[in-house]
């Protein structure tokens, strides 16, 4: 199967859009900038891959809020929470504060994948 991802796709595939023409796109813009893709696209990545993680975990980061923010004694369970929230939010109320979650946490990524890249050259530079 890997041999066909590898091998230059027929003629036909590459006037069309298809997954053989952008497996041979890839390897081409590849081989082209020696592996290295621009600054905003490491950006890019940063911020949805961050982002993305960000937002899937906000209930979680909720019930857990509430656990350390309550004087109940019935909060310090994680179900007996969960089913608080949702009694008197219903599910909104697990994803309560997701938006400026999502967008802090997103640029921390554009941050982080930005000072990465930079210091992975830097280092493979200073190696070879």
């Amino acid at each position: 199967f890997f041999f066909l991802m590898i091998r230059r796709p027929p003629r036909s595939t590459q006037s069309r859009s298809s997954a053989a023409s952008d497996v041979y796109k890839r390897q081409k813009y590849t081989r082209e900038t020696k592996g290295e893709l621009p600054w905003f696209n490491s950006a890019l990545n940063g911020f949805i891959s961050s982002g993305g993680a960000a937002l899937l975990t906000t209930p979680i980061d909720v019930i857990k809020t509430h656990m350390m923010t309550s004087r109940q004694a019935t909060s310090k369970n994680v179900i007996n929470t969960a089913r608080q929230i949702y009694t008197d939010t219903g599910i909104q109320g697990f994803f309560a504060g997701w938006h400026l979650r999502t967008i802090s946490v997103g640029f921390a990524g554009i941050i982080f994948y930005l000072a990465y890249e930079e210091f992975q050259k830097l280092f493979l530079s200073l190696i070879h």
